[in-house]
């Protein structure tokens, strides 16, 4: 009978560890700093963010996902995060009118996270093959130029699974 019982205690010793180590390698947790309003009012400043990382390809993504992922600056001595969502998926025309994001020539499905106007004008493409053109959800905050918002598949760590 002990014997049952310290195979058992075992075993589950073991399950615990193997779920431990694929929660930590599975989830990426990131927060978003003091001075970062670029996500709000979908995601806070200083709030904490857990990423899945399955995503293997753009297949795994939709339009409103909420991704994080590296940008290369040769400037900086390791790559940068991002936050951002997801607002067109590979083969999708967009083009940014007015303030106004054009998924498709229709004005993009309404994201009850999204706030205010995005800056500069962008003549209509194709998002390319793996990847996705994001965007943040504070729009007036998003300067960056069109080459900073088409994210490869390979860049992206992570679909957002939730916050707290």
């Amino acid at each position: 009978m002990r014997q049952i019982f310290e195979t058992v205690f075992v075993l589950v010793g073991l399950t615990i560890v193997v779920i431990l180590i694929y929660l930590f390698t599975w989830i990426k947790p990131a927060k978003m700093g003091d001075n970062d309003e670029t996500m709000q009012p979908g995601i806070s400043k200083n709030e904490h963010v857990y990423f899945a990382r399955n995503v293997q390809s753009v297949d795994d993504l939709s339009p409103g996902d909420v991704i994080i992922y590296q940008v290369i600056n040769p400037k900086e001595p390791k790559p940068q995060e991002f936050i951002s969502r997801v607002a067109a998926l590979p083969g999708q025309t967009v083009s940014i009118a007015s303030g106004s994001l054009l998924v498709d020539r229709k004005p993009a499905a309404g994201n009850v996270h999204q706030s205010g106007k995005i800056p500069e004008d962008i003549a209509e493409f194709v998002v390319p093959r793996q990847h996705v053109f994001v965007l943040y959800d504070k729009r007036e905050a998003d300067t960056r130029k069109l080459s900073d918002r088409l994210i490869h598949v390979n860049r992206i760590g992570g679909k957002r699974l939730f916050r707290k």
